[in-house]
């Protein structure tokens, strides 16, 4: 019942979450890139808006886990920051491509790890360049293993709940 439960609100909450769906179906589709006369700043921005966005739907997933309304509201939001960020990330990395070795950023534009390095030379933000790569990281390793979406789900609340 809790896995079903879970995975009902992961649906609800991530519709967009496709890991599992793309080893059904393989991708063929041209890659739009990000334009090459934006800068790094732009997609940090982009991202942040991105993740920030996600947080609504991190809260509305976390409050249809079963036994998650039982914990105090102060609780309930102190999980929903420290996991939010987590889950915003695994979902984020859940649009990678592992054939191209692009990340789906936003709006159908695709991000190369490749693109973030020639983009972080003009940057001196080191941590930006750090953060990028761990999350590409992510993204490989997660498409390294056979997921499917309720995989993610459990995670997801995982993520959520132990912090």
């Amino acid at each position: 019942v809790m896995w079903r439960t879970v995975n009902q609100a992961h649906r609800k909450s991530f519709p967009t979450c496709n890991i599992g769906k793309r080893r059904l179906k393989e991708d063929n589709t041209e890659k739009v890139m990000v334009d090459s006369a934006i800068t790094i700043e732009d997609i940090i921005d982009k991202l942040s808006s991105i993740i920030e966005a996600g947080y609504d739907d991190v809260k509305t997933f976390a409050e249809s886990i079963p036994g998650f309304q039982d914990f105090p509201l102060g609780d309930r939001n102190i999980l929903q920051q420290i996991g939010g960020l987590e889950v915003c990330l695994l979902h984020l990395a859940c649009g990678f491509d592992k054939k191209t070795e692009c990340l789906k950023v936003w709006d159908e534009r695709w991000l190369s790890l490749e693109k973030v390095y020639k983009l972080s030379k003009s940057s001196t933000d080191f941590t930006t360049t750090v953060f990028f790569e761990l999350l590409f990281s992510l993204a490989d390793s997660l498409h390294s293993l056979p997921l499917q979406f309720h995989d993610v789900a459990i995670f997801s609340a995982l993520l959520l709940l132990p912090s």
